[in-house]
């Protein structure tokens, strides 16, 4: 296909134009509806996991106030606290589930929509910069580029912030045209603002890029004769649009009563995740599990996390405080070991230009190599870099001849838009200084590369007029050059490499959750087998054998979890509970304190105690007072929104005699059972309920 284009640009552009272009779009459509089709075979592509499995049931609990949070997390206070992720993204997300369909399904085919407008956009506007031919060849290297369908199917904001942008940046191209009326200039000015800022409270960063493209802007309308008061009012106006979408997200932020926070409160655990001691140049909890001694998971934690933090710190912090303490204590690590800073930030940086895609949601190439229609694009980031920086150099050597033109084999020559250019170009640093700091993965560096694809498809239209001109030695040159920048940026590769055992254990883990306990059970065990010292593996897989009768097998893979990791809590809550099916149950409760006296606030530890105080025959191992107050602490935690929680509430209360208050908290925990379409858990507690209202309690079968 892309050699058909080839041949097609070598002849008359202009009138093989739309056929190109047409067979641009087959492409990237083709390719769309194949990968969709691909990740609805598969049961667990439309699972959520991590920061897509927040903007879920984030985006549920606007739309359908169902504020019941995933099994095994706590409560993430979502109404109550500051944003802790921007909200633009996830505010669109629940405008789709509540006018299309709530169902990530219809999310992923919108979002893949949106990829071919984005391609589109981009095609417009590399074409008002530099011409119809760098413009289709921009586009098809965004149409074959694979990372831009891996994110569209999946729910992050890359894609939408994507297309944002490109309309910002459309609407400022408008903004150098001469002959403009001032009224077109201030709606465009405002317009353009209005569009970053809706942009920024999708990602936060931008906010760096604000005054640089104010700052641009003025200087362009005072070339383009503006009077520099004018100027000023269209430079005010462009701010007054960002600030008009990003207020109303800082006040309603400050009423939280969680301090002053502009989007979102996630930018010192970013700062500290992506300079800890174990990031290797891209991300690291290990500092944030010392610092509440617990494991950091998900986003869902970091109300748990702040609490922590406060009770270490003697005082109760908002969020905006304990990010304030994050950014502090990071700082301090610079200044104490700057060389680690130092060698930290250039791999990093090195990371964000070389040709290896990063996740921390997500193993992508293993993800890639699982999907044929990924696999089949063959546009990789580093040759979008080399065509990248060979079209600056060329757009350079324009720039310096003071050249207007684009020579071509047509009449009509394109202008190119050097006001424009160098726009993009501050916005690629801009963007890449505002990533630096943090933590890199490839969705990060997404943010850019539709604003490389026009350097690249002018490196494409240069050099394909130098063949026309039979310039060989120059396109010699050119082509060696980008051979050059290619390996450079397949170069040896920083931080940690993507691990095929962390993609088998997230898919196992969305085998459990689906209740397949066999797949989830083959997946552990080949992450294990990828990685034999994968703690969380053998911790998982130890805890499902466990479950389903083979105890010594599941024994054997716990107690390994535990050595390689002492303090992994699901490991420890899993033992333990075996123990006390295995007749061992004071060393199961034992194991269960040891979690509970590192953090009082472990939910599986918490539930897991409550329960076999609270169900025990053996009056050795009763204990009511103690099962009431943690079920009633575990509850408080998660908000009363767990029928499972509630079932072991409802059990400890019976066993202290409070059978009124046992049959109705089970009452409860059987509507809420029933309402999460948890009908084997509904059953299973009006069977309970019964027992209390005979005025008995509930005891185990061991």
């Amino acid at each position: 296909m892309a050699d058909f284009a080839w041949c097609v640009f070598m002849m008359n552009t202009k009138r093989y134009t739309y056929a190109v272009l047409l067979l641009i779009l087959a492409l990237a459509i083709g390719y769309r509806v194949a990968y969709y089709r691909q990740l609805a075979r598969d049961p667990l592509a439309f699972l959520p996991i991590q920061d897509a499995e927040y903007h879920d049931y984030w985006a549920r609990g606007i739309v359908f106030d169902q504020w019941t949070p995933p099994a095994s997390y706590a409560d993430p206070c979502i109404a109550d606290v500051p944003y802790f992720r921007p909200p633009g993204y996830v505010w669109a997300l629940g405008l789709l589930y509540r006018t299309i369909s709530p169902t990530v399904s219809a999310a992923v085919i919108a979002q893949m929509i949106l990829g071919i407008i984005n391609i589109l956009l981009c095609l417009y506007l590399t074409k008002v910069l530099m011409g119809i031919r760098a413009a289709l060849f921009g586009a098809l290297l965004m149409s074959m580029y694979w990372v831009f369908m891996f994110f569209e199917g999946t729910l992050l904001d890359v894609t939408l912030h994507i297309t944002l942008l490109l309309l910002c940046f459309i609407v400022m191209a408008g903004l150098t045209r001469r002959g403009l009326s001032h009224v077109r200039v201030f709606l465009y000015s405002l317009l353009s603002g209005l569009l970053l800022g809706a942009a920024t409270i999708i990602r936060p960063n931008f906010l760096l890029f604000i005054p640089v493209a104010a700052i641009w802007l003025f200087v362009v309308l005072i070339k383009r004769d503006t009077r520099w008061r004018r100027g000023l009012m269209a430079c005010a106006l462009f701010v007054i649009g960002a600030a008009l979408v990003i207020s109303p997200v800082t006040i309603r932020n400050y009423s939280t009563g969680g301090g002053v926070v502009l989007i979102s409160s996630n930018a010192g655990l970013m700062f500290f995740m992506g300079n800890s001691e174990d990031a290797v140049g891209v991300t690291g909890t290990g500092d944030l599990n010392k610092l509440q001694n617990s494991k950091y998971r998900s986003c869902f934690d970091y109300p748990t996390f702040v609490e922590a933090l406060s009770k270490a710190g003697g005082q109760p912090l908002s969020h905006a405080e304990a990010s304030s303490y994050l950014i502090k204590q990071t700082l301090r690590r610079m200044v104490d070991h700057p060389y680690a800073f130092l060698g930290n930030t250039l791999r990093k940086a090195g990371m964000f230009w070389r040709n290896q895609e990063l996740g921390h949601n997500h193993e992508m190439p293993y993800t890639r190599r699982f999907y044929p229609a990924l696999r089949a694009l063959k546009c990789n980031f580093a040759c979008i870099f080399a065509l990248f920086c060979v079209g600056a150099g060329f757009f350079y050597l324009a720039l310096r001849q003071r050249r207007t033109t684009v020579a071509s084999d047509t009449k009509e020559a394109p202008t190119l838009n050097y006001a424009m250019a160098i726009l993009l170009l501050l916005f690629i640093g801009t963007v890449f200084l505002s990533v630096l700091p943090f933590v890199f993965s490839s969705q990060y560096r997404m943010s850019v590369i539709p604003f490389m694809l026009p350097f690249a498809g002018y490196a494409l239209d240069r050099l394909a007029h130098l063949v026309k001109t039979r310039s060989y030695e120059q396109v010699g040159i050119g082509l060696t050059i980008i051979v050059a920048l290619i390996y450079l940026s397949a170069g040896t590769q920083a931080g940690s490499p993507p691990s095929s055992a962390q993609w088998h254990y997230q898919r196992a883990a969305l085998y459990e959750r689906l209740e397949r306990i066999d797949e989830a059970i083959a997946e552990y065990q080949l992450a294990i087998d990828a990685q034999p010292d994968h703690a969380w593996a053998h911790g998982a897989l130890g805890a499902l054998l466990a479950q389903h009768g083979q105890s010594e097998e599941g024994a054997a893979h716990l107690e390994r979890a535990l050595l390689l990791e002492p303090d992994y809590p699901r490991a420890q809550v899993s033992l333990a509970y075996l123990y006390h099916l295995q007749r061992k149950t004071q060393a199961g409760i034992d194991l269960l304190q040891q979690v509970l006296a590192k953090n009082p606030d472990h939910i599986q530890a918490l539930n897991t105690l409550a329960w076999i105080w609270g169900t025990t025959f053996s009056p050795d191992f009763t204990n009511a007072e103690h099962a009431i107050e943690l079920a009633q602490h575990l509850n408080e935690l998660t908000r009363y929104s767990n029928p499972s929680y509630l079932d072991t509430l409802a059990a400890a209360y019976a066993t202290g005699s409070r059978f009124d208050e046992a049959v109705e908290t089970a009452r409860r925990a059987e509507e809420l059972a029933r309402r999460q379409q948890q009908d084997g858990l509904a059953r299973l507690i009006r069977a309970r309920m019964k027992i209390y209202e005979a005025h008995k309690r509930y005891i185990t079968n061991l």
